[in-house]
């Protein structure tokens, strides 16, 4: 019987699962190196594409790796790519979106309606605002009926107390939808929600109005206030739903800009209302968690904190008698002293007996 004999090669065929480069040993000698196949690696389970962050191993080699060195921090365990995880992200809120649609078309309808009975009553918003009052040769009411109509249409804004909140159900849904942090995004959107505006008489002609500036910020507005004279000429601040009090000078330039807050200044509740010593440039704000602050708006830094019987809902501050009023939430008027810091509660009007009804204003 012949033996047959098989002769070993000495250069192997180059293909894709076997590999081979020269290698120059430290020696000075020549020799082939052959080269393992990559792995596939992990794929998105939907759409098939390759995985970022992740190696390309081996089964074999995988299994040797660490729990922490073969998985990523990533919605679904990193099995799906970033493009996969979003489509699924939006089709959870289609069905819950096509609810909220159904509800915002039938609100609709009644907002239009209460728009256009808003803006046919010109003389009840003269009144109000007292465009008519301001002017020197105003001939009639009738005068301001574009100026009227044009603050009540300003950008589905609804004006109350001289401050601008969103009333459109349609773009505060959508606020809302868009500023959720998605997984595959640094960071949440910070969508503005609200609006303060500066509106002057114009000089040249008394019947119309200019646009000064607009601050938008991403918490609603609670209340608003004017500070007038001072170095800079006064600002205008606003009371916000997170605790903050947005300020902008009246010098600043035209035009919309993201609201500044006032520094050191920051309560743990909404703010409920605000008041202003014009004199001393004192700014006084109330939360709904019963604080009461004084705040220094020439040195920007706190005078004094403290807190009332029950959450304050207005405010007003008479200059002559250096007297803080306070309407609360249990209808009574709370009277401070500002003479002296911290403030004194003086006395409290309604005799003590608490009312059912919550005090709206204080003038």
């Amino acid at each position: 019987m012949a033996f047959r004999l098989t002769y070993r090669r000495q250069c192997r065929y180059n293909t894709k699962s076997n590999k081979q480069r020269v290698v120059k040993t430290p020696g000075g000698r020549a020799v082939y190196q052959a080269i393992k196949k990559k792995a596939k690696g992990p794929h998105c389970g939907d759409c098939g594409k390759a995985l970022i962050g992740l190696p390309r191993l081996r089964p074999i080699e995988y299994s040797r790796l660490k729990k922490r060195e073969k998985r990523v921090n990533r919605a679904y365990g990193g099995s799906r790519c970033a493009h996969c995880v979003r489509e699924r992200i939006v089709r959870a809120f289609l069905i819950e979106e096509q609810k909220c649609v159904k509800q915002v078309l039938a609100e609709k309808l009644s907002q239009a309606k209460e728009k256009a009975r808003v803006a046919t009553s010109v003389h009840g918003l003269n009144g109000i605002l007292h465009f008519a009052s301001r002017a020197l040769n105003a001939e009639s009411v009738e005068s301001w009926s574009g100026v009227a109509e044009h603050e009540v249409q300003e950008s589905a804004y609804a004006i109350t107390s001289f401050a601008a909140a969103d009333c459109n159900w349609i773009s505060r849904m959508d606020t809302k939808l868009t500023n959720i942090k998605l997984p595959w995004e640094p960071a949440a959107p910070d969508l503005p929600s609200s609006q303060m505006s500066l509106w002057k008489e114009c000089v040249a002609r008394i019947n119309e109005h200019c646009f000064r500036f607009a601050c938008r910020y991403a918490a609603s507005i609670t209340c608003v206030a004017l500070v007038t004279g001072g170095e800079e000429g006064g600002c205008c601040v606003c009371g916000l739903s997170d605790g903050a009090v947005g300020f902008q000078k009246m010098s600043a330039p035209s035009g919309v800009s993201r609201g500044a807050t006032l520094p050191l200044l920051k309560h743990t509740a909404a703010v409920s209302a605000l008041a202003v010593d014009e004199r001393a440039q004192w700014l006084f704000s109330a939360s709904k968690d019963n604080a009461l602050k004084v705040y220094d708006l020439v040195r920007q830094m706190m005078q004094c904190e403290t807190h009332s019987p029950t959450p304050t809902t207005s405010m007003h501050f008479e200059e002559a008698q250096q007297r803080l009023f306070t309407g609360l939430q249990n209808g009574q008027i709370a009277v401070w002293d500002t003479s002296i810091l911290p403030l004194t509660l003086l006395c409290s009007i309604a005799d003590g007996s608490a009312t059912a009804s919550r005090c709206g204003a204080v003038e």
